[in-house]
């Protein structure tokens, strides 16, 4: 279930995390558990961390991104803004 408050960024967000749960399961398992985190708390930390990565890559508007770093000069704070 998704949030009906969210913006249609977030849902899709949102949205892409929950795809790479359902397609990418394994993968992910395998990636924690090479991590060899000491706690449970750390190990599902680090397996939403990998979904909300893939999430981000899905939904992010790469060409307009690009142009954005390539115009600031790859500046992180001025991306960041």
């Amino acid at each position: 279930m998704l949030d009906d408050c969210l913006d249609t960024a977030s849902q899709n967000f949102q949205l892409a995390q929950q795809l790479a749960y359902v397609e990418f399961d394994e993968e992910i398992r395998k990636l924690v558990q090479e991590g060899s985190f000491a706690t449970e708390s750390a190990r599902r930390l680090a397996r939403r961390a990998l979904a909300g990565y893939f999430a981000a890559g899905v939904v992010m508007p790469y060409k307009p991104f690009a142009k954005a770093v390539e115009a600031r000069r790859y500046d992180v704070e001025a991306i960041a803004r």
